[in-house]
Formats: structure tokens, sequence, C-alpha cells
């Protein structure tokens, strides 16, 4: 099974969205409103060459604010060829369609409404997978490193991610561990190196 991690998103309040806005942390990011079937949001989106992108989404689409979500899908190395769902999720399927098309199907696999953090599995339609691979080769911005700090068992968390197909070696870009929910990353835009620290406190 050929698994990553997709993207990651935090829920901020509207005046931590302002504040981020006025101090520039946000000048690399694409501000995007996105409305589905199930749901409609809108935040800042950045999107980084490995194919990982980050989300800030405001906490008026009904997610708390501080909540954290963490992605893993079947977008791969292999590029194009579509891995099957793992047998170990449980989960009733969720599909997800944009202008009458599957998107993808959405597979919950941690829902922790108390420390406010959850994951979940998603599996691409193939042409929103082709689509998605052409479009991200535009985005030159490198990641260098993403660190999760949330409010949950940093053991509980590898048994998800293991279960999830995805191990984390020492190369890894991806870090996490307990305490309050918190985004940091380091990342390369045009050889500059920049540092984001983003939670809603």
């Amino acid at each position: 099974m050929s698994v990553k991690l997709d993207h990651c998103f935090i829920s901020l309040s509207n005046e931590k969205i302002n504040l981020l806005e006025k101090s520039q942390s946000l000048v690399d990011f694409e501000y995007r409103k996105t409305t589905r079937p199930d749901m409609s949001y809108e935040g800042y989106y950045l999107y980084f060459s490995n194919y990982f992108y980050f989300e800030i989404v405001s906490s008026d689409c009904g997610i708390k604010a501080g909540t954290i979500g963490l992605a893993f899908s079947d977008l791969e190395q292999n590029k194009g060829s579509l891995q099957r769902t793992p047998q170990y999720v449980e989960t009733e399927k969720t599909s997800i369609y944009h202008n009458d098309e599957l998107w993808f199907d959405s597979f919950e696999t941690l829902n922790d409404t108390t420390s406010k953090f959850y994951t979940w599995f998603m599996e691409y339609s193939n042409l929103s997978l082709l689509d998605r691979l052409k479009s991200y080769g535009n985005f030159t911005f490198d990641l260098q490193s993403f660190e999760i700090h949330g409010t949950y068992s940093s053991n509980q968390f590898k048994e998800i991610c293991e279960k999830n197909g995805h191990c984390f070696s020492n190369k890894s870009f991806f870090n996490f561990s307990e305490g309050q929910n918190q985004i940091k990353m380091t990342y390369v835009n045009k050889g500059v190196l920049k540092n984001l620290d983003i939670s809603d406190t």
C-alpha cells in the first residue's frame, strides 16, 4: 500500500486570521472559497513541491477554532496509479463530488472532538488525481519541516499513521508531538527560508 500525507488544516478565528494578514505571514498563501455538497469553507492555502499542502480555514465554517485535521491519501510518487483503500479502515465511506463528478472518497480514521484533532484517509478518483498532480507541478515552495503539536498521545498518533500505511523515517519532513494544538513549519521560497508558527492562542 502506497500512502502519504495529503494535507493538513488548522481552523482559526477571524481575529487570529486578521492578525496573520496584517503581519504579512500569509503573503505566499492563496485565498480560496470551497463549496461542497456537505459543507462550505474559505481560507488560505499554501502548496508545496512535494504535493503536500496546508490550509488555514475560518472557524465560521463550523469547525471550532484551534482544530487541526490531517489527511492521508493514495497520492504517491507513482503519480497517476491509484492504490486501494486499506482494509483496516473500517469507517463508513463518504463520497465527495465536484461538478457532478466523483472527487474523492473519504474514510474517517480518528475523530477526537475533545482534543480538536482528527485524521482521515482520502482515495482520489482517477480524474481528480491527475488534475491535482498536473496543477501542483507549478508550485515551487520547498517544504523543509512541518510540525504538529496536538493534545493527543504521540503513541496513539503513531499507531494511527502506521495503520494508514504511513511510516515516518529520519528523513521525513513531518513530526508530531504532544502539546497545545499548534503548527510550525519552515519552507523555502525563491531561496529565502521562511518560518511560520500558527495557533489560535
